[in-house]
């Protein structure tokens, strides 16, 4: 791929945020102290300790009862209108226990010039193992001091202007042996079905890592509903292209297969928090352990891939009959999956539940995406299994669901934010690739967060030039010959 030299700017980005620009002013941060030791008062949990408003950054502390291993400490208050949303809220992170004593420091430093802030309402202090609930009401006016709050700097604009891009991709991924496309296929299938011994037909084995594996760590031998559904939905894309009779026959098998594998995790006796269950072994048993919990993108994705093989093999002469027995009338037959997965996400949807990186409890745009999706394939696909009753359900829940959707359009940011709620201790840029990942998985081909809406592209180009000003190696911009470099792209630490 060639890059040549481009200045024009992005279209729509003139007002998105970017890096900071600060203007600094002549007071300094002042602090104000609310608890100089650990709570002694009976009966209670946590205290605001101290906090400052400096510079557009909230810096807090709290003491924190150690009550239990789980817990989530939020801050909220509100925005500069004087109105408290679900973005004016600041989740705490642990810092340090305080010696001799049951009490931990938890505390946050967060930008929160964008909204303003005006008031604490409450800190609200969550032992999530015990299920109760502590709250310390606040009302405290809060006063800036110090330098002046961040004001936005202008978007980056593009350095170069890709030429053959799309041919590289090409052939990259052409289907010919030795090709990056072939290479990812094989080691596909080597997860589904997995050679372990105890492990179900249907199953896909997050990665090659784990008690039975020559690499032990990390433990990724579980069957994770996510992982298995986008993995079953390339074998689906693999049933849909095949052109022969041999080849589709062996998609085929694999993905009813992993229907009735997906029936018998939606009928374990154990689930501990219905169909929204993260993961299970490879033995299709649910996993039981202390996990973020439950994951409500997972029934949808599943329905998404399976609806889409119904149809492709419905279009191939297949048996509407077998289709309803085996896919999706879990109502009659306990072992087709569809039916249970959609009216669960009809019921559901609107719940918080953990995002696909595990690791908070909130409304996420990648969840309420493919959730969409799965109501509007669902939508029809009950009507094509003559359920009109159920596309009645799927509809109506499809109405609500879709008037929640401009929540995560932040005018002020210009970006379309990953969640909408607190966020965790250190990602208050509200940027993820989620969201990206959401509109890829989830996009249900009708204009709502379409691939060149504008709200995706500005939000897709923040995110990828989000790193510019952390990572000194994503401003090289050319090579030791003066030639002109693409963006730099790296690998998670563990792979």
């Amino acid at each position: 791929m060639l890059f040549s030299k481009a200045v024009s700017p992005l279209m729509g980005l003139t007002a998105a945020v970017f890096p900071i620009v600060i203007t600094a002013q002549t007071t300094t941060c002042e602090t104000t102290t609310l608890e100089s030791s650990v709570p002694t008062t009976d009966g209670t949990e946590l205290a605001l300790q101290s906090y400052s408003y400096c510079g557009g950054t909230l810096d807090v502390s709290a003491y924190i009862a150690n009550l239990d291993y789980d817990k989530v400490v939020t801050l909220y208050y509100t925005n500069r209108q004087n109105v408290s949303t679900p973005l004016a809220a600041i989740s705490l992170g642990y810092n340090s226990s305080v010696s001799n004593t049951n009490w931990e420091i938890w505390g946050a430093s967060t930008p929160v010039y964008i909204d303003g802030i005006t008031e604490f309402l409450n800190l609200t202090y969550q032992a999530t193992d015990l299920g109760d609930t502590y709250v310390q009401q606040l009302d405290i006016a809060v006063i800036a001091s110090g330098d002046a709050a961040p004001s936005a700097a202008a978007a980056p604009s593009p350095y170069a202007t890709p030429s053959g891009f799309s041919d590289d991709i090409t052939q990259w991924l052409q289907a010919a042996k030795g090709s990056e496309s072939a290479i990812a296929k094989t080691r596909m299938f080597i997860n589904i079905n997995p050679d372990v011994e105890g492990a179900v037909n249907g199953t896909v084995v997050a990665a090659q890592s784990g008690p039975t594996f020559a690499q032990t760590d990390p433990n990724y031998e579980y069957n994770w509903v996510r992982d298995s559904s986008l993995t079953m939905d390339v074998v689906q894309s693999l049933y849909s292209a095949a052109g022969d009779s041999a080849a589709s026959a062996f998609y085929e098998q694999i993905l009813f297969e992993y229907a009735f594998a997906r029936a018998t995790e939606q009928n374990d006796p154990n689930l501990l928090t219905g169909l929204g269950e993260p993961k299970f072994y490879l033995n299709n048993t649910i996993f039981s352990g202390p996990w973020g919990r439950p994951q409500n993108d997972g029934p949808a994705t599943s329905a998404i891939t399976l609806m889409e093989f119904a149809t492709d093999y419905l279009a191939k002469n297949g048996s509407l009959d077998v289709v309803k027995q085996q896919i999706y009338d879990s109502a009659t037959y306990p072992n087709a999956p569809v039916m249970k997965d959609l009216l669960f996400v009809a019921s559901n949807w609107s719940s918080p539940s953990f995002d696909l990186w595990e690791e908070e409890e909130s409304d996420h745009f990648y969840t309420r995406m493919v959730q969409r999706r799965a109501l509007v394939m669902g939508t029809q696909f009950a009507t094509l299994m003559g359920d009109d009753d159920t596309s009645s359900t799927l509809a109506t829940a499809q109405t609500a669901l879709n008037a929640t959707m401009y929540q995560f359009w932040d005018v002020n940011r210009q970006l379309i934010l990953y969640e909408y709620g607190p966020v965790l201790h250190g990602k208050t840029s509200y940027k993820d690739i989620a969201v990206v990942l959401g509109i890829i998985h989830g996009y249900a081909g009708d204009g709502v967060y379409g691939y060149t809406n504008e709200e995706v592209l500005v939000s897709a180009y923040q995110i990828a030039t989000s790193f510019l000003s952390v990572y000194p190696i994503a401003n090289v911009t050319t090579n030791a010959n003066g030639s002109i470099l693409g963006i730099p792209v790296g690998v998670r630490f563990s792979q």
